[in-house]
C-alpha cells in the first residue's frame, strides 16, 4: 500500500515534471509555426496588391506625403534607368502646366501636376511626360529651322570679311542647337515606343513639319548694312 502510494506520488511528480519540460517545447513550436503561416499571409497579401509589371503600378500622389509614400514603397519595382526616366517625365508634365497656364508658382504647380498623374499608371505618366516632350522639342525644332532660314539669306557686303566670319559663327551656332534637339527628339521618340502609348494622351498634333531641302526658296537674299 504504501509502494503503490509512493509510485503514485511518483507519477504525479514526473507527469508534472513532464508537463512543465514539454509545455515551453510545444508552446515554442507553436509560436514558431505562427511567425511562419503570419510570414506567408502578409507576403501573399503583399504580391496580389501589386501587378506583375511595375509599369502597370498606379501612382498615389493625392497629397505630397501620399507621393512620397509611394515612391518609397515603389523603389524596389522600378530600376535606375526607369526611375530617371519617370523624373524626367515628371518635370516635363510641369513645364507643361506652366506652358499651358494651368498653375504658377512652386506649390501650385506641384498641386496640379499630382493632380494629373493621381491614379495613373507609371506607363501613362512616362507617356504623359514624353509626349508633352515631344510637343514641346517639335516647336523648338520649327524655331530653330525658321531662324536658320532666315539666317541662311543674309549676305554681306563685299570685303567685309569679319561680319561674314561672324555670320559663319552664327550659323554654325544655330546648327548645332538645331542638331541638339533633333536628338533629344529621337531620344523622345525612342522612350515612347518603349512604355507606350497604351493610351489617348488628348492633346491637339504640335507638331510641325520642318521645310525640306526640296522646299523651294522664292525670297531673295536680304544684305547686311
Amino acid at each position: 500500500m504504501h509502494i503503490a502510494a509512493a509510485n503514485h506520488d511518483t507519477f504525479r511528480t514526473l507527469l508534472r515534471v513532464g508537463i512543465s519540460t514539454v509545455r515551453p517545447r510545444q508552446m515554442k513550436h507553436r509560436s514558431t509555426r505562427l511567425r511562419i503561416l503570419t510570414c506567408l499571409t502578409v507576403s501573399a497579401a503583399l504580391c496580389g496588391c501589386h501587378p506583375t509589371n511595375p509599369l502597370d503600378r498606379k501612382v498615389t500622389a493625392s497629397s505630397p506625403i501620399d507621393f512620397v509614400w509611394w515612391r518609397a514603397d515603389a523603389s524596389g519595382s522600378l530600376d535606375c534607368e526607369q526611375w530617371r526616366d519617370f523624373d524626367e517625365a515628371i518635370q516635363e508634365i510641369k513645364f507643361r502646366m506652366m506652358i499651358d497656364h494651368v498653375a504658377s508658382g512652386g506649390a501650385a504647380v506641384d498641386k496640379a501636376t499630382r493632380d494629373r498623374i493621381n491614379g495613373r499608371t507609371v506607363r501613362e505618366v512616362l507617356t504623359i511626360g514624353y509626349t508633352s516632350m515631344l510637343d514641346r522639342l517639335n516647336i523648338e525644332r520649327a524655331e530653330a529651322i525658321n531662324v536658320i532660314t532666315t539666317n541662311a539669306r543674309l549676305v554681306t557686303r563685299p570685303g567685309d570679311t569679319a561680319s561674314a566670319d561672324y555670320l559663319l559663327k552664327k550659323r554654325k551656332a544655330q546648327s548645332d542647337v538645331l542638331e541638339v534637339i533633333l536628338e533629344k527628339i529621337r531620344q523622345a521618340e525612342t522612350k515612347l515606343k518603349i512604355y507606350g502609348p497604351t493610351f489617348s494622351v488628348n492633346r491637339p498634333d504640335q507638331s510641325p513639319a520642318a521645310p525640306t531641302a526640296e522646299t523651294p526658296d522664292f525670297e531673295p537674299p536680304v544684305r547686311l548694312r
